[in-house]
Formats: structure tokens, C-alpha cells, sequence
């Protein structure tokens, strides 16, 4: 049986890297696998990883720049949202 959990991370979401104190964004989603971008950095996890890993972001916390460099990051037409708030 097919597991029908539900999608919660998807392109264009934002997230902080607290190890690299920068942001990131998700610019794929291929089955459970995310991958994302950053100002200098890519990367792919699985996406129980990713979310455990990653704090979400609000856009309004991000300068308007910094947000059409990360949205330049996907190379998709992506409106940056927050990310996935794990309860």
C-alpha cells in the first residue's frame, strides 16, 4: 500500500541554516528527497530529515534582495512562503 502522507515541504519555501547562520531555499521536491539552495551551498535530505534539521522562515524576515537571490536560486517561478512549522 502506497503511503499517502501528506506534502508539507515544497519549492520556494524558506528555512535558516543555524549551522551556517544563512538562509536556504527549497527548490525541489522528487519523492521524499528535498533539495535546496543557499547563497553558496546546495543540498539534498530526505525530507523527515530536512525538517528536523532546518528552522522555517518567514519572508517578511528577509530583506527584499536577499529574497529575489534565493528565489533566483531555484531557477523556478517560485513566490518565497514560510516553511513547514513542525508542532
Amino acid at each position: 500500500m502506497k503511503s499517502t502522507k501528506p506534502v508539507i515541504v515544497l519549492p520556494g519555501q524558506l528555512y535558516l541554516d543555524e549551522e551556517k547562520n544563512r538562509y536556504l531555499i527549497v527548490s525541489a521536491r522528487n519523492g521524499e528527497t528535498i533539495t535546496y539552495r543557499g547563497q553558496g551551498f546546495i543540498g539534498m535530505l530526505e525530507d523527515s530529515v530536512f525538517i528536523d534539521r532546518f528552522l522555517p522562515v518567514d519572508p517578511v524576515d528577509v530583506s527584499a534582495e536577499e529574497l529575489i537571490s534565493l528565489v533566483d536560486l531555484t531557477g523556478l517561478p517560485v513566490t518565497p512562503k514560510v516553511g513547514f512549522i513542525k508542532d
